[in-house]
């Protein structure tokens, strides 16, 4: 009885130990919070901070429940939040580094990981702290490493295919929102366009009193009355302005200052009903190699890009890229306005000027 006994005991020994052997290669005997990468609840998070090995770095903060901030300055896009937010949400450790790539892999994250730091109700002490490193052998995923821990893992999202890197960028110039005008028609009263070298294509489009007029001047005087615009083409033209989008920045152009020095080809100005004004300047874009379109219609060698340019927001000195596909639409002339006016351009005002002068 007492052998039997001792070899139940035994087995029972022998069972354990395989079964936390086991246990172990699965990472399961590390602390559930090595392993805990993903976040339930997103909405609590107040801020996130991405930092590399070098110096870049970007700060993500939130303002309200929409609304974020990059490096305490300008507004993120929400489009790039909501996938960091959802993938903080999804990822999930799928399972520990091998043994026999755990040195590869701890020197990798040693050297080159990104630094991520989740913070909620504290300002100064983050809920959460990680670092990724690259991209799993399979390619999908990354390997991660908590704060604090021993064992690195391989993180992924169930049902998706690639790699997380992207989500975590470091260029805050990606983590800006683009978002240039964002007018319901509803709040707009004026809309200025003027063109200093094409000055008879200037215009000042009003909305008063329920009717929309259009001024043959950017800054009409007060006894000019205007003509009155076909509801259905005032209001499709208020719409243009709900939302119109930068292709990005280009704070990197070595002309950057002579740019923002130089004359304007156009200027937006818009004002609401509550007063508040917003203008943005155009500038034309040298050719480059870049430019999809390298002459004229005759075969001349342009000297400006047909369809982008830049552009400043009021007086910031941020040198934005504006697309002439996105801005065409309200990039127009008094004559688009006029039933009786048969323009024979094609394109809109400046990207006609550039092709034709």
């Amino acid at each position: 009885m007492k052998r039997i006994l001792l070899l139940t005991i035994l087995l029972l020994a022998l069972a354990a130990i395989a079964f936390f052997y086991l246990r172990s290669d699965q990472g399961s005997t590390i602390e559930p919070y090595e392993r805990d990468f993903g976040v339930k609840d997103t909405g609590a998070i107040t801020k996130i901070f991405i930092a590399d090995k070098g110096d870049r770095s970007v700060l993500l903060e939130r303002q309200s429940k929409d609304e974020w901030t990059v490096n305490g300055g300008p507004m993120a896009r929400p489009e790039n939040i909501n996938s960091l937010l959802v993938t903080l949400k999804r990822m999930r450790a799928n399972y520990p580094v091998p043994r026999a790539a755990m040195n590869t892999v701890i020197r990798d994250l040693a050297a080159k990981s990104k630094k991520i730091e989740l913070y909620t109700y504290d300002p100064d002490q983050p809920v959460k702290t990680f670092y990724m490193g690259s991209t799993v052998v399979n390619g999908n995923g990354n390997y991660m490493l908590m704060d604090g821990a021993d064992q690195p893992y391989a993180v992924d999202i169930p049902g998706f295919d690639g790699y997380l890197t992207t989500r975590f960028g470091l260029d805050p110039e990606e983590w800006r929102s683009r978002a240039v005008f964002l007018y319901p028609p509803d709040k707009i009263e004026q809309i200025q366009i003027e063109y200093p070298e094409v000055p008879d294509a200037s215009f000042s489009f009003q909305f008063k009193d329920g009717t929309y007029s259009i001024f043959k001047s950017a800054n009409p005087s007060i006894e000019d009355k205007g003509m009155q615009v076909e509801a259905s083409k005032g209001l499709n033209y208020t719409q243009a302005f709900r939302k119109l989008y930068s292709s990005g920045f280009a704070n990197d152009f070595s002309r950057k200052d002579s740019v923002y020095q130089s004359k304007p080809a156009a200027l937006i100005k818009v004002r609401e009903k509550n007063g508040e004004e917003n203008l943005l300047r155009l500038h034309y874009m040298p050719i480059n190699k870049r430019s999809k379109s390298q002459f004229k219609p005759n075969g001349e060698k342009l000297n400006y890009d047909v369809d982008y340019y830049f552009a400043f927001m009021n007086e910031s000195q941020d040198m934005m890229l504006i697309q002439d596909y996105v801005f065409g639409k309200v990039l127009l002339s008094y004559d688009d306005f006029i039933e009786s006016a048969k323009p024979k351009r094609r394109g809109s005002v400046l990207q006609h000027r550039t092709m034709t002068n």
